[in-house]
């Protein structure tokens, strides 16, 4: 049986996760809602809705960063989870049950809403591919059986 290492495994998928976080926070800005971010005295609602989704776009970005340090299966099950919640937020958060954006379906609004589900629902699967894929990956056992030994059972290593 073959065994993967955690660094080689995922670093595909970490590129991908931070390519779409990128993604996430320049699509509001790159396909602003109505005609950008600024607005008159009550902000509309697909304002404060791309708002908000940059925020969690910009959190989904740190934890991309972060996972470039992670080197243990439990940490990138850890990053895998908050890459699906996170683009679960994404996905809910233009629904009209939710923080919604503009009823008129030819508004600017529903372009970017619509990119950005794309990229949260991809950013979704690559979630739920490193945390699968994180907690079926064995570490490389070191070359020196010694070294080995003695990190299975530090109690026979005294």
């Amino acid at each position: 049986m073959a065994t993967i290492s955690l660094t080689k495994q995922n670093r595909w998928l970490n590129a991908a996760a931070t390519i779409l976080s990128v993604a996430l926070v320049a699509t509001p800005l790159v396909l602003p809602p109505c005609g950008g971010f600024h607005g008159g005295a009550s902000p509309m609602h697909c304002q404060q809705t791309m708002r908000s989704e940059l925020g969690v776009a910009i959190i989904a970005l740190a934890v991309a960063g972060l996972g470039w340090s992670f080197r243990n299966a439990t940490a990138r099950r850890i990053e895998g989870v908050a890459f699906v919640l996170l683009a679960a937020v994404i996905v809910i958060l233009p629904q009209p049950w939710a923080l919604s954006i503009c009823r008129h379906d030819s508004m600017d609004c529903h372009q970017t809403a619509h990119w950005l589900s794309i990229w949260a629902y991809l950013l979704g699967l690559t979630g739920v591919s490193i945390a699968l894929l994180s907690s079926h990956a064995q570490p490389i056992p070191p070359a020196d059986p010694w070294e080995n030994r003695l990190t299975q059972n530090p109690k026979e290593a005294r």
